[in-house]
């Protein structure tokens, strides 16, 4: 029997139709008023590594985290760029909402059939649909620069939940 996750449920709710940020808000609010990202992790879809182009939650835990003054525990990171040690990605969560869907909506201009990328760097088989781009074409997006990170593969302590194209929406206002 498949899992019974919020995204699940925010599309049957949805059916289809394009709704605004409010009603997925609300929705969201009444559907998982107390959600947490571990529970998240748990019920969704998780894989060993992380999914390029797709939005992945990750529980981790960075180098120097007692000489920060902040940091994200569970970050919101669609991936783009591959390193022997673990990969760069872009993190929505140091955005605030607003700026997290404005953000998803430029990034939707790089929405690529999977044929093109038919495996990630790991041989892994991609979703239908995935962001497809590089740090090239996106340097200059206004308020990027905050929320590129690079994640160590040896500080993440979780599998990566796998958050498709159509669930990046919901995703970003959680």
């Amino acid at each position: 029997m498949a899992k019974d996750t919020i995204f699940k449920r925010l599309r049957a709710e949805a059916d289809g139709r394009e709704l605004s940020v409010q009603w997925y808000r609300s929705k969201i609010r009444a559907l998982a008023p107390r959600i947490s990202a571990q529970r998240m992790l748990e019920q969704g879809k998780t894989t060993v590594k992380p999914n390029y182009g797709l939005m992945n939650l990750f529980w981790y835990k960075p180098i120097h985290a007692a000489k920060l003054s902040y940091y994200d525990v569970f970050p919101l990171v669609i991936p783009f760029k591959y390193h022997r040690n673990g990969f760069t990605g872009i993190n929505f969560h140091y955005l605030s909402i607003p700026m997290r869907v404005a953000l998803l909506e430029r990034l939707q201009g790089f929405e690529q059939d999977a044929e093109t990328y038919r495996q990630d760097e790991f041989g892994n088989q991609l979703d239908k649909e995935v962001l497809g781009f590089r740090w090239q074409e996106i340097i200059g997006m206004r308020g990027l620069k905050k929320t590129v990170h690079r994640y160590r593969a040896k500080y993440v302590y979780s599998n990566f939940l796998k958050i498709g194209i159509h669930d990046m929406a919901a995703a970003v206002l959680l």
